[in-house]
């Protein structure tokens, strides 16, 4: 992980809390996302009766219905980034919908592609590629970075079941502003749902949230690859983010490269990081890192829960630390009940570890460490019912 990187919320302020959280709102706990909007549900998440192409769609003027009243359905004419760009851009223009992208087929692209609202950009399965082309480096994102697939701004997106390939492996990554976009880049967004997702050769983080609201980040995949080329390759890094589902995902840092770093991530640099959940996940992180940070910089990090997850063949489990700025941490719970415990196992130094100013609200039960070393609390913090073997 780093800290030099930025937030980018400077650009604009992140989205106000709506009444309509819609695709993605964080629902009880535990048990994903709430029911989806009506209209939501009927812009992105049910499949449209009739294909158009992207072209077809603009000379047509759709405004996001065909005769049943379903929303567009575009697949992109060529599997080039610009063919996928005019889809996403025809499903926007038209009201809202999906874009289709076929099985079994790499779409190489050149562009930093923009997801923007009300766009569901939807593959068949991790067969689907979308990946970085020769040229990728010749051009810069929309905030001076290198993202494979951002949604800068957007609100109402869904980005799911395909791989993103940032091709860190052929690339030369190690460029200027690398880190300030990221593989897959939820930007000042509202209601941004990315689901089986598996992302490979990354050169940057594989999947952020930045000065996002109600995101949900559900059942991906992210690996690393290479060895001896990057350091700072996180997997789920969370920053100046709130309300956000991080749950059900496979964060492999460790392996089979040696370029990893931090798995999952909460960071401020600006604005507090606050009622995020990290639930259900598989972690490992590479040789750099932990199986997870709370990093604290500028604002405070707080309403954390991290529970359910497996925590594995890592240096440290849950570490939480002071990366300088005035923040802090508080209303942070680590385990929970008893069904709610997260296993630490083959870890090197620490289960937990807490090490920075707190506020209060500090809870860490019902953990089991294994291998692992125990849990290191301050005075104010509780600790109850966690078992080291």
């Amino acid at each position: 992980m780093t800290f030099g990187g930025r937030s980018d919320v400077d650009g604009g302020a992140p989205p106000e809390r709506g009444e309509d959280r819609g695709l993605c709102a964080p629902g009880p706990r535990g048990t994903g996302t709430r029911s989806l909007g009506r209209r939501v549900l009927l812009g992105l998440a049910v499949a449209a009766t009739g294909t158009v192409s992207a072209t077809a769609a603009l000379r047509r003027g759709e405004r996001g219905s065909s005769p049943a009243g379903a929303p567009l359905t575009v697949v992109p004419e060529g599997t080039d980034g610009p063919a996928v760009q005019r889809a996403i851009d025809a499903v926007h223009e038209a009201g809202g919908g999906t874009v289709r992208l076929a099985a079994g087929t790499t779409y190489l692209t050149d562009e930093h592609l923009l997801v923007r609202s009300a766009v569901a950009l939807v593959g068949a399965g991790p067969s689907t590629v979308v990946k970085a082309g020769p040229r990728f480096l010749e051009t810069r994102g929309p905030n001076d970075g290198y993202p494979l697939l951002t949604t800068d701004g957007a609100q109402d997106v869904r980005i799911a079941d395909l791989t993103a390939d940032q091709s860190g492996d052929l690339l030369d990554g190690n460029v200027e502003n690398r880190l300030h976009e990221y593989l897959v880049d939820i930007r000042r967004s509202r209601r941004v749902v990315v689901e089986r997702v598996s992302t490979v050769n990354p050169f940057s983080y594989s999947i952020a949230s930045v000065g996002s609201t109600d995101f949900t980040i559900r059942g991906c995949r992210t690996l690393v690859r290479t060895s001896g080329r990057y350091t700072q390759l996180d997997g789920i890094h969370v920053l100046d983010s709130s309300h956000g589902l991080v749950v059900d995902n496979d964060v492999d840092q460790g392996g089979p490269g040696r370029d990893g770093d931090d798995a999952l991530v909460a960071h401020t640099m600006g604005r507090d990081c606050h009622h995020v959940v990290y639930r259900g996940n598989r972690v490992r992180s590479g040789r750099y890192g932990g199986g997870m940070q709370l990093a604290v910089g500028d604002g405070d990090i707080h309403d954390i829960t991290v529970a359910g997850n497996l925590f594995y063949d890592s240096p440290s489990g849950v570490r939480v630390g002071d990366y300088g700025g005035g923040g802090v941490v508080r209303g942070i719970t680590i385990g929970g009940d008893r069904r709610d415990g997260n296993v630490f196992t083959r870890n090197a130094r620490f289960a937990v570890q807490v090490r920075t100013r707190t506020g209060g609200g500090i809870h860490v039960s019902h953990n089991t460490s294994i291998g692992s070393g125990g849990f290191l609390l301050p005075e104010d913090a509780t600790g109850t019912d966690n078992l080291v073997r």
